[in-house]
């Protein structure tokens, strides 16, 4: 585990604090194994928007899960154990580092990580002013116009990821993160699918590159 700097305690616009996980490790096969984190859109690289947009929603501390180099902008950066173990891997070793009572999980290669965490945003700072109770929900999950689940676009009561994790043990190497989360009591925003899009393929790297270049 490394830290990248000082913790920047900048809460969440008056709203109770969360933290975000930003999943950075992955082995992007379907990329030819690149290392996707450094993979640049608009001149900057992925990890960086996504951890650059978390900031700007409000939050606390950014834990990277992912190779040193991808944390240069996080308040901690650390590596599953053992690396390439697969995201819900990567969820389990970031939620150790996790001091808020919500945690944001983002996958490092979102499309458009603005807008995800302007809707995260908006839905936390209502979950605060309705006063909604953890009996209620264990969080809020992103699905797309294909009924999708974005988990890896969601906020999260941070125990409740804590104690799935910890419940499966070795069982979250090399395991689709549903088989941990899909448990929890979520509540389900509905979002256009561009909007939760990831950039996974060559074909989606360039899409998104031409769509990046557009005026407007």
């Amino acid at each position: 585990m490394h830290a990248a700097g000082p913790v920047r305690a900048h809460g969440s616009r008056g709203d109770a604090p969360f933290d975000v996980i930003v999943l950075a490790g992955g082995r992007a096969s379907r990329l030819g194994g690149v290392d996707k984190a450094a993979l640049k859109l608009a001149g900057e690289r992925l990890v960086d928007r996504v951890v650059r947009a978390s900031r700007i929603a409000g939050a606390s501390r950014i834990i990277v899960v992912g190779p040193e180099s991808a944390g240069t902008g996080a308040d901690v950066v650390l590596r599953e154990d053992p690396e390439f173990a697969g995201p819900l891997a990567g969820i389990a070793a970031g939620i150790v580092e996790v001091t808020a009572a919500q945690v944001w999980v983002l996958a490092c290669d979102l499309e458009y990580p603005e807008r995800v965490c302007t809707v995260l945003g908006k839905d936390h700072a209502r979950a605060q002013a309705e006063g909604r109770s953890a009996a209620e929900a264990d969080g809020t999950l992103l699905v797309d116009s294909a009924g999708r689940a974005q988990w890896l676009a969601a906020s999260y009561r941070s125990a409740a990821v804590a104690e799935a994790c910890a419940g499966l043990g070795d069982g979250v190497l090399n395991a689709p993160v549903k088989r941990a989360l899909a448990g929890l009591k979520l509540r389900e925003l509905h979002v256009p699918a561009a909007l939760a899009a990831d950039i996974d393929t060559p074909e989606s790297l360039a899409e998104a590159r031409r769509r990046a270049d557009q005026p407007g």
